[in-house]
């Protein structure tokens, strides 16, 4: 049988050229939209030759998110315009009215502008740019009692920086704009609000810090948050190695207390989860709290995490449920969350006058049933959240991703949505971008997810959050969905296919059409396997890499398209070496699918010396990636595991 050499890049004798080599971070835009209705030319410069009169103005006394928006502003300004605009306290924007400023916040210049600004419709995310004689001001949310801007303050910055110098953020690194030495200044009437207030994502290219979240619009879960998911044990630790992972940083934390030798009577009977017909229980409950609200003074969000199990109430904790409060444990829940809560909310009216505290719930697995009857009723008036309380709804059953929830496979998923809809306008949900069995492959949930947030709409969703992968990078464009869904989060409206695309290009530069080509095939061979129920695309559908699901031609194709995308590239390696290795490094990290396609199905068909490349080249990229598991349990060693698989049956 003919050897197919899909391992080895070959170069061609005569290499691929183009007229233009995108540098896949920093491409130019040759057509700039006309301006909006909220925006039009003021007539002078911004800046002229690389020189600008303008000044960016924060208090003297700046907030955080205030601080980080003027430093993004200087940062872009500076690379795109090729100049150095200066950074300046209130104190010394001594010239007024008639200044060129950007002014970000709440400062003097603001506090003198006669502004109106609605804090409640601005809400978390929302922004405003203004223009009043030649200053443009950037105006966020204000919150009371930090006396502190809003993170909108930040996407304000975005937001200008868009208008200007047309910037687009792909990742943190890697981001296009369109201006010179000389840029014209606009005025601006603009108010923006997200379609979802409250976006967050959880990956691992997320968690370097702040400013991935930051520059891709998401909120990372250590803001003004306390608590998350499965956080109950953190609380009331049963056992001493109980406690839960914060994950922005995937830091372990435990309680300073343990309870289940002298309290068995506050947990289940399994220990998995909180007794919560237990009124002493509940009182230790709230006086933690307590302790944790003062201990963390900025926490606005106080979170309600189930823990990560199926077993929740005992019997006769459902029966005590049906008895007092004519519901299931759904229902009981939303009891304990409202009574806590509501002590929660009376203690700080007391103690911290001013301070306002939000409650948000996890309701999955055992409590995500709705607490609603056929009718649409609640099971009792102690059912419904207070509210300050938004349910979390966590579908991690949902039988298929990659269709909407409204779609026949997931009618379950959606009924239980609308009864939740009937008792409360509080929710939020929590969604899953990965297949927790198989890391390997493409997740493609990419045509549903835009779907899924305007049904979220519909049904008042406030809040949304995405699982894809904390543990470990993975070879199935995370880079690209965490674009793709921050930015229809943000705007529910913009178009699926023209984002990813979008990103492509300036994420692959020269290797952009071939890195197309490969994801169209993987998305035709992903939607033939759902078609013929071999594949289920749940967040737990087995083993997505398996045989019968990619035959050999079909990562033959595969590996053909990026192998050219790689050939496409070369041009670079002479001109700009680290823009090569780059750009090649995130073809790579996509070919780690067809190599471990190979090597798990296809080694056969290959000699020894092609193999042992093959393992060599996929252990060098996952090293340098940070690529590690090949499924959710496997505990980091998946890859190392495998490697030493292959490099056996090679010997």
């Amino acid at each position: 049988m003919k050897k197919f050499k899909i391992c080895v890049l070959i170069m061609l004798a005569a290499v691929m050229s183009f007229s233009s080599v995108l540098s896949g971070c920093k491409k130019p835009q040759t057509l700039i939209p006309p301006p909006p209705p909220d925006e039009t030319l003021a007539g002078y410069d911004f800046v002229t030759d690389g020189k600008t009169e303008f000044k960016i103005v924060v208090a003297a006394n700046a907030d955080e998110n205030e601080t980080v928006a003027a430093d993004e502003l200087r940062i872009f300004i500076n690379e795109a315009c090729q100049t150095n605009i200066p950074v300046i306290t209130d104190a010394e924007a001594s010239d007024g009215e008639r200044g060129k400023y950007i002014s970000v916040g709440r400062n003097a210049l603001f506090n003198k502008s006669g502004i109106a600004v609605d804090n409640d419709r601005l809400g978390t995310s929302g922004y405003m740019l203004v223009t009043k004689g030649k200053t443009v001001f950037l105006i966020a949310g204000w919150d009371v009692y930090l006396r502190e801007s809003r993170y909108g303050i930040i996407y304000a910055a975005y937001g200008l920086l868009e208008r200007l110098i047309s910037l687009r953020i792909f990742t943190t690194d890697c981001y296009t704009y369109n201006a010179g030495p000389t840029v014209a200044m606009k005025n601006f009437t603009v108010t923006e609000l997200p379609d979802y207030d409250w976006r967050a994502i959880a990956d691992r290219y997320l968690y370097t810090g702040l400013r991935p979240y930051q520059r891709m619009r998401l909120m990372s879960l250590d803001l003004n948050i306390w608590g998350g998911h499965h956080t109950h044990y953190y609380v009331l630790p049963p056992t001493e190695d109980c406690g839960f992972y914060n994950s922005p940083y995937n830091t372990y934390i435990k309680g300073d207390k343990v309870y289940l030798k002298d309290h068995p009577d506050w947990y289940n009977n399994a220990g998995s989860e909180l007794n919560f017909t237990n009124e002493e229980m509940i009182d230790e409950y709230i006086r933690r709290c307590k302790e944790i609200l003062t201990d963390n003074p900025r926490t606005s969000l106080v979170y309600f995490g189930s823990m990560d199990n199926v077993k929740g109430p005992d019997d006769a904790h459902l029966d005590y449920a049906m008895e007092h409060y004519n519901t299931n444990g759904a229902g009981l829940y939303v009891v304990f969350i409202n009574k806590v809560s509501a002590a929660l909310d009376k203690w700080v009216e007391t103690e911290f006058p001013g301070r306002k505290l939000f409650y948000q719930a996890m309701f999955y697995h055992w409590n995500l049933n709705a607490p609603v009857n056929e009718d649409g009723t609640p099971h009792s008036e102690w059912v419904i959240p207070r509210p300050n309380v938004t349910i979390d709804f966590v579908p991690i059953d949902m039988p298929s991703w990659v269709v909407p929830m409204d779609a026949p496979a997931n009618s379950g998923v959606l009924g239980n949505i609308e009864k939740w809809h009937k008792i409360t306008d509080n929710l939020s949900i929590y969604t899953y971008g990965a297949n927790y069995n198989m890391y390997m492959t493409n997740f493609h949930d990419f045509f549903s997810f835009a779907p899924n947030l305007k049904l979220g709409l519909k049904y008042g969703f406030r809040g949304w959050y995405e699982e894809i992968t904390a543990q470990s990078v993975k070879p199935s464009f995370n880079e690209m969905r965490i674009f793709l869904h921050s930015q229809l989060m943000w705007d529910t409206s913009r178009g699926t296919m023209a984002l990813m695309h979008e990103f492509i290009d300036a994420f692959y530069g020269s290797a952009a059409p071939f890195v197309k080509e490969y994801l169209d095939l993987t998305i035709e061979n992903n939607n033939a396997n759902v078609a013929s129920t071999k594949l289920k695309q749940g967040c737990y559908s087995g083993d997505s890499a398996a045989k019968e699901l990619y035959s050999f031609e079909v990562v033959y194709r595969m590996s053909a398209a990026l192998r050219a995308g790689e050939v496409a590239l070369e041009a670079l390696r002479e001109t700009d070496y680290p823009l090569f290795d780059k750009l090649r490094n995130r073809v790579r990290i996509q070919m780690v699918t067809v190599l471990f396609l190979v090597l798990s199905h296809y080694q056969t068909y290959f000699t020894r010396a092609e193999n042992i490349a093959m393992i060599d080249e996929l252990e060098i990229t996952c090293a340098r990636n940070g690529i590690t598991y090949v499924y959710g349990a496997d505990l980091g060693t998946g890859i190392r595991n495998n490697v030493e698989k292959w490099r056996q049956q090679n010997f």
